[in-house]
């Protein structure tokens, strides 16, 4: 699929359509109604470039910048289905992309927004795994952020759950290692 001036042109034309999508979604804070066009044009040219049936980061974060626009309309089982069964076969099949930290994180947020803390509490966990396994140097100041970022999702899906202990433990982590 690859190679040519034609491709070469398709993909760029395709990460043009999800910059102004983000762009769109960004300025209105997900409430744009062309937002949502413009990543779904994106995934068509994700599609013409690498194939329908492949699996690619680029169309992970695409699918993920759509479930973030329903998140934004409060559609969130429909976000967090994208999120599961969308995007993150993507991420996973490249490898284990260092993206998919951020759909699992992103797959909590839904779920706490939805007020289902066992479940968000479950999916930040995920991620924080998926971080620790996947970094070997948090003295880097954006590894480090994640680590902090997580820890804090899950010490205040802790708090949520009256588990106070766990929850005091890791704000001191965070405390402490800042």
């Amino acid at each position: 699929w690859a190679g040519s001036d034609s491709d070469d042109a398709k993909l760029k034309q395709a990460h043009s359509w999800y910059r102004r999508g983000r762009y769109l979604a960004f300025g209105t804070m997900g409430m744009s109604t062309d937002a949502p066009k413009c990543y779904r044009r994106a995934l068509e040219g994700y599609d013409a470039y690498y194939g329908e049936d492949v699996l690619h980061p680029d169309k992970g974060h695409a699918i993920m910048s759509l479930a973030g626009v329903e998140y934004a309309h409060g559609s969130y089982e429909k976000s967090l289905e994208m999120l599961k069964t969308q995007s993150e076969p993507h991420f996973r099949a490249a490898s284990e992309h260092p993206d998919l930290f951020k759909c699992l994180q992103h797959q909590g947020l839904v779920c706490r927004g939805m007020e289902d803390f066992e479940h968000a509490l479950e999916m930040y966990e995920k991620a924080r795994a998926f971080l620790l396994e996947n970094t070997s140097d948090f003295k880097d100041e954006e590894a480090r952020e994640k680590l902090q970022s997580i820890q804090m999702d899950i010490a205040d899906m802790h708090l949520a759950l009256e588990n106070l202990p766990q929850a005091l433990d890791l704000y001191k982590t965070i405390w402490e290692d800042d």
